[in-house]
């Protein structure tokens, strides 16, 4: 869990006994005529150092004779299979040996392994995933206390201006605060985080730089990444840097009017054709009224000329195709301003300009007729 507290990353962890149902695999992989009798080779939180066997079984559901081969596998992994042709119904064992020794780098570890099945490759693969930290277990306690001090001067980093496709460089500053020499072992970026220099050892009491890159390639409007740094540090063998930013966006001011301003704007231009269809009512004329209430409101009443549409209406994308986005002027009205602001939003967004929402909505008009003088 990622937060703004002092501490910001946390992890939880759950843990107990699986007890399958006999003659049934409960959690498996199907790889189209055979199965695995798992989804995944977890070995969980290991030392650099272990090494891990795993055992699995691999089921021919089909009806016919199949052969398995290991198609892709990474270089930690050495997977044998009992047997390599499987007749209907039959299993055999595959065997895993899980080497960290071979993993080059720490922390979280997936990666997938493929199969050949009767010489096809299979589209799902056979996933991996382990936690690979540091063997400290052989360190004395005179060892513990002349290790290095991985120190953080800041560990939380805001790119609150950080515009959209922007680029902007920035530095971490350490320093190992301990009697023996600091080293880096691995530093893990999520997306959106470019890690372009960092010092490999730092003996004692030296200060150094990571240097890092924060992109917004994506266009989003905000953006939590972290930098996993990994150390030599017994004491902190992973330290989490928390990068965020969020995208400046320019708001659209909305236009209200009044209804009664309404009324004097609808005046100056021609009187429009109730038989009019949509399409030409939204473009071939000066402006156009839009109701974006629901269907039942709008035949209960609405202002004459309104054409009904809102973005649940089937016809709302293709219409969107048919706004003038110069010489039209469109008023907006609804249930209340909130709802007219965010459909005047939608229209902004598509380069529609002459966009005026009517404030107070449907009861504004009915209120404004109601004032009128009686002929």
């Amino acid at each position: 869990m990622t937060s703004n507290a002092t501490q910001p990353t946390i992890s939880l962890r759950i843990s107990g006994k699986v007890i399958a149902t006999p003659g049934k695999f409960r959690s498996r992989i199907d790889l189209g005529l055979v199965q695995i009798d798992e989804k995944q080779i977890s070995v969980g939180r290991i030392s650099n150092t272990d090494i891990i066997n795993k055992a699995y079984e691999i089921y021919n559901k089909s009806k016919e004779e199949v052969k398995i081969e290991i198609s892709k596998s990474p270089d930690y992994l050495d997977i044998k299979l009992g047997q390599k042709v499987l007749k209907p119904k039959e299993k055999t064992e595959i065997g895993v040996v899980f080497d960290a020794n071979k993993v080059n780098k720490f922390g979280n570890v997936r990666d997938d392994v493929f199969f050949m099945i009767n010489s096809v490759e299979s589209k799902k693969s056979f996933q991996v995933s382990s936690y690979i930290q540091m063997d400290f277990s052989h360190l004395s306690k005179s060892d513990r206390k002349n290790a290095p001090k991985i120190h953080f001067f800041k560990n939380n980093f805001d790119f609150s201006a950080l515009k959209k496709n922007h680029k902007k460089m920035d530095e971490i500053e350490i320093q190992n605060n301990g009697k023996n020499d600091l080293t880096i072992l691995h530093i893990d970026p999520t997306k959106g985080i470019i890690i372009h220099d960092y010092p490999k050892k730092l003996k004692a009491k030296e200060k150094s730089k990571i240097f890092f890159e924060i992109q917004n390639k994506d266009n989003l409007q905000k953006l939590h990444a972290n930098i996993k740094i990994y150390s030599n540090d017994p004491n902190k063998f992973e330290t989490n840097v928390s990068i965020r930013s969020q995208a400046q966006q320019k708001r659209s001011k909305t236009n209200f009017i009044s209804a009664r301003e309404l009324t004097n704007h609808i005046k100056k231009y021609n009187k429009m054709s109730l038989m009019q269809t949509k399409t030409t009512q939204l473009k071939d004329t000066s402006y156009a009224i839009i109701d974006t209430r629901s269907k039942k409101l709008y035949k209960a009443s609405h202002i004459p000329g309104a054409i009904n549409l809102n973005q649940k209406s089937k016809d709302f994308k293709e219409l969107l195709k048919s706004f003038d986005q110069n010489s039209t002027t469109y008023y907006i009205y609804s249930n209340d301003d909130k709802e007219s602001e965010i459909f005047a939003s939608v229209l902004n967004k598509h380069g529609i300009k002459k966009v005026k929402c009517i404030k107070g909505g449907m009861q504004s008009w009915i209120e404004e007729e109601n004032s009128k003088p009686k002929k």
